[in-house]
């Protein structure tokens, strides 16, 4: 009677176990999280893009928030709105598209539960009208007329348990051009 009632505890205990959330490279929520890394470190990320248009925008935003910060410090009513410029240099990423155009999953320590993925991604953004009037100047950055830029990137990044216990699991991510 004993071992029955072992049994079914150890039976119903394998089954939870089974039920726990897997994430791997394909999962949505992993995507999830990597978009947000993404967006997060978005200036950078760009700037390692393999398009030039994506590079320039990278280099103009950090010349225009250097000059907004200078601005905002000085506190000069005759130089540009610094306030306004970094707010939407700020809000910029927010309207970021990112798209998968291939993913592999390069390693796979099943005994860490840790998997090591690479990706390319595809990177859409929308510039604010401020600066994309100003920006279509410059033809060398390939900015079209809706100021939309796009522009390829590869991304590496390893999805494994949260030892902390903070969520089910943590997403790690390098970026690099080409």
């Amino acid at each position: 009677m004993r071992s029955a009632e072992l049994y079914y505890v150890f039976a119903i205990a394998l089954a939870l176990s089974s039920c726990s959330a897997n994430y791997d490279c394909r999962s949505k929520p992993v995507h999830d999280k990597l978009f947000s890394i993404l967006r997060d470190n978005f200036y950078d990320v760009i700037s390692k893009s393999d398009e030039p248009s994506l590079k320039g925008i990278a280099t103009v935003a950090g010349l225009v928030g250097l000059v907004a910060g200078v601005a905002e410090i000085t506190k000069q009513p005759e130089g540009i709105e610094g306030e306004r410029v970094v707010k939407q240099l700020r809000a910029f990423p927010q309207t970021t598209r990112f798209s998968l155009n291939s993913l592999t999953e390069e390693d796979d320590h099943r005994d860490r539960k840790t998997h090591v993925c690479r990706a390319n991604m595809h990177i859409e953004a929308t510039i604010p009208d401020e600066f994309a009037d100003a920006l279509r100047q410059l033809p060398f950055l390939g900015i079209n007329t809706k100021g939309e830029v796009a522009g390829n990137i590869d991304v590496r990044f390893t999805v494994q348990p949260d030892l902390s216990g903070k969520s089910d699991f943590v997403v790690r991510a390098t970026w690099e051009g080409r």
